[in-house]
């Protein structure tokens, strides 16, 4: 196609902006002299106001005693302006003083009309005008300032129209005609059909934009069918991924949870011997489907790295101790090696480079038999903040033939099919480790020789990390978290069964909710130090019960976990979005989920024997109340602790009031539930006693006993009334609060 120069976009861009320019510049000058003319104007009356209200108060004295010598010299300073044309001052009696330069003054009503005049006032007296001084400014002077300004504001008006034709012109060509064209060129050599999609605007079919809307329009079709397809492709095995990954974790969760409960029981010999393979099968097949899950995502662009500082050698402590028990088991010495030169504190993804050494590691554990494993690290090169490392895992096993390590590092891809036989996996570990190296801007390779041992390396990017403080290993298990709260929101009975026996041999106190719903009515009515929220739940899932326990008064500090089978990073960012302080996936590893619940519950150490203020107990309560649980489980603050008490009183003080109707009604099944309900609440604030009447009111109860149930009703009402008002005092509370307990005397 051959474009003629005054059909192109180039002329016509030209030719219009060079008009718009001249027309704009032409307006600005006619529009902007007016106005130049009219400031011009305003500013130098403006400053002639200004001189003469203060030469007439300079004058007040020669105007006072009529001095017509003192009043000359002001008019003739004042004449000495080239803006002044004359000057007249004058008092009652008649002029004292008139300068002219044309030597003419015109009549005083003439010169007042086109002049400034000012009231001359009495230098003892503001009110009394003993005169008046009129200014005539020169119209030949205001002529000739008026016409400078113009002119300049002509010139740079002119200079600046010029310099927008230029700059217009220029950028015309550079940054729309020629980056056009260029396109335009390009998407017709690339271009095959021919789809009409746009329109082509009237008057350009013969122009540069004419045919690149051709050649968009064919590549729109093209990009359109291709961009729906990979969104169909992206969608399909995103939600592959989430459901394979949540309905495969719930169950492993349930095989590695009992499993790991189970342990801790009364089994024999061969009972723990089947349960530890069930064990160990369940980690393996949790490996297995985190290396698949992994690959997924790198495949897929999904994965991204962390960028935190870290330091290198606990992190070479954790490796070694998690790999250290199986090397052991196997009569293997681990040995690390770590240069002294690279420096201690590193930045970078820890988790990832971790993943790399330990599947190293593991592997080396693996396939050696018998001598050693060592994973050494050497410093290649450090500048500019940057490090390169390289690591190698060397051991003294199998080793690889050069055909074998061919296949390395490959998709689901082994030694051999006896490696996959005899040693088991999925050959995607070191399919992985590279994706991850190359992720950190490194490579990863193997040395081998078979019989002899291998050297599996990899060499990465870090940055150079700051120094912080390191918490002590181990730290958060060693804490006590005994007596503390934890509510459980999830609908999964096994999963529920397993996170609450764990939390319970610790130590802690849990309360469940089946949905989301009931985990938000009972951070609203109850006091907890932590919540362990799933996320895909009935009614509503931990999404939106999160955001909804944010938003109730005074939890928005109150720690909340996530516990989910989809372990995706979205889904970690989603939780963590939504107000969530942290996230552990299933299946769970119970040392692990422990750890981070205790860290999330940080209680003060050990509790003081009395809450921070609060009074010691009485000898009315017979030491009813036990005040060291209450100052751990209120981390001995007195606000935690009014708080505890006033929702203590007012769900206690209701079921003491229930009680009593359900003992005058006779009704033996409310009783049994409110037995149950109140003797583990009341127990869980260190109410023992209190709690063992609640317990037998539910056996009696159930057994029917009629007179046993007026007894124990009777009981409760003496000992809620001790420990109604204790803990009344410990709330700061001044109002007596016994008229649930006198009702449930009335009814015993």
């Amino acid at each position: 196609m051959t474009l003629r120069v005054r059909d192109g976009i180039a002329f016509r861009t030209a030719l219009a902006m060079s008009s718009l320019a001249l027309l704009a510049g032409l307006f600005s000058i006619v529009l902007l002299g007016s106005k130049a003319y009219e400031r011009t104007n305003e500013e130098i009356r403006s400053r002639l106001g200004n001189l003469v209200d203060t030469v007439a108060m300079t004058t007040a004295a020669a105007c006072f005693v009529e001095d017509q010598g003192l009043a000359g010299e002001v008019a003739a300073g004042l004449l000495s302006n080239s803006v002044v044309q004359g000057v007249v001052i004058r008092t009652d009696r008649g002029i004292l003083a008139q300068r002219s330069r044309s030597g003419r003054i015109d009549s005083l009503e003439d010169l007042r009309r086109r002049g400034i005049s000012r009231h001359i006032y009495s230098p003892f007296s503001t009110t009394t005008e003993i005169g008046e001084i009129i200014v005539d400014p020169s119209p030949g002077e205001l002529l000739r300032l008026n016409r400078a300004e113009l002119f300049f504001i002509g010139g740079a008006l002119l200079l600046q129209m010029m310099a927008v034709i230029g700059a217009s012109l220029f950028g015309a060509f550079r940054w729309i005609v020629q980056p056009i064209k260029g396109m335009s060129d390009e998407l017709h050599r690339m271009s095959l059909d021919d789809h009409e999609t746009l329109e082509i605007p009237p008057g350009h079919e013969q122009t540069e934009i004419g045919r690149l809307a051709d050649d968009i329009n064919a590549l729109i079709g093209q990009l359109a069918r291709a961009r729906k397809d990979a969104e169909k492709a992206s969608r399909a095995k995103g939600e592959f991924l989430a459901t394979m990954s949540h309905e495969i974790r719930t169950p492993i969760n349930a095989v590695v949870g009992l499993s790991h409960l189970a342990l801790k029981t009364g089994l024999d010999p061969r009972q723990r011997d089947y349960v530890e393979k069930i064990s160990q099968s369940g980690d393996h097949l949790l490996a297995m489907v985190n290396d698949v899950l992994d690959f997924a995502k790198i495949e897929a662009g999904k994965l991204e790295l962390e960028q935190a500082d870290f330091s290198l050698p606990a992190l070479v402590r954790k490796l070694g101790a998690i790999a250290g028990t199986r090397a052991s088991e196997k009569g293997l010495a681990l040995v690390i090696d770590i240069a002294p030169d690279i420096p201690e504190h590193l930045n970078g993804d820890s988790v990832r480079l971790g993943q790399i050494l330990l599947n190293y590691i593991n592997n080396a554990v693996k396939f050696t038999a018998s001598g050693s494993v060592t994973l050494r690290a050497r410093l290649e090169s450090c500048a500019t903040g940057r490090c390169r490392i390289r690591f190698e895992v060397i051991d003294t096993g199998i080793g690889l033939r050069p055909d074998q390590m061919e296949r390395l590092f490959q998709s689901f891809a082994q030694a051999d099919a006896s490696t996959t036989r005899q040693y088991g996996g999925t050959g995607l570990g070191l399919a992985i480790c590279k994706q991850l190296a190359e992720l950190m801007h490194g490579e990863v390779g193997v040395d081998s020789v078979a019989g002899a041992g291998s050297t599996f390396w990899a060499s990465v990017e870090l940055g150079v990390g700051e120094a912080a403080p390191e918490a002590p290993p181990e730290a958060a298990g060693t804490v006590d978290c005994r007596g503390l709260r934890v509510l459980l929101a999830e609908d999964n009975p096994i999963n529920q069964q397993i996170a609450r026996e764990l939390l319970e041999e610790a130590g802690l106190q849990v309360s469940v909710a089946d949905n989301g719903a009931d985990a938000v009515d009972l951070a609203a009515r109850g006091i907890f130090d932590c919540v362990l929220m799933d996320v895909r739940m009935p009614e509503m899932d931990g999404i939106e019960a999160t955001r909804r326990i944010r938003a109730l008064p005074g939890l928005a500090a109150l720690p909340i976990i996530a516990m989910t089978a989809n372990a995706q990073q979205e889904d970690r960012e989603q939780c963590l979005a939504a107000g969530m302080n942290d996230f552990i996936a299933k299946p769970i590893d119970p040392t692990q989920f422990l750890h981070l619940v205790a860290a999330w519950l940080k209680p003060a150490g050990a509790a003081p024997t009395a809450p921070l203020g609060a009074p010691k107990p009485s000898a009315a309560s017979g030491g009813l109340i036990d005040h060291a649980m209450l100052a751990r489980i209120s981390r001995n603050d007195p606000q935690r602790l009014a708080r505890l008490v006033g929702v203590f009183l007012q769900s206690t003080s209701d079921g003491i009031v229930q009680i009593g109707r359900a003992l005058a009604a006779g009704d033996r099944d409310a009783l049994v539930q409110l037995g149950h309900r109140y003797k583990s609440s009341t127990r869980s604030v260190g109410i023992q006693r209190l709690g063992d009447l609640m317990e037998a009111l539910e056996h009696a109860a159930q057994a029917g006993d009629a007179d046993r149930l007026q007894a124990v009703g009777g009981e409760i009402s003496a000992v809620w009334q001790l420990v109604e008002r204790e803990m009344a005092g410990l709330a700061g509370s001044s109002a007596p609060a016994e008229t649930a307990a006198q009702g449930l005397a009335g009814n015993s």
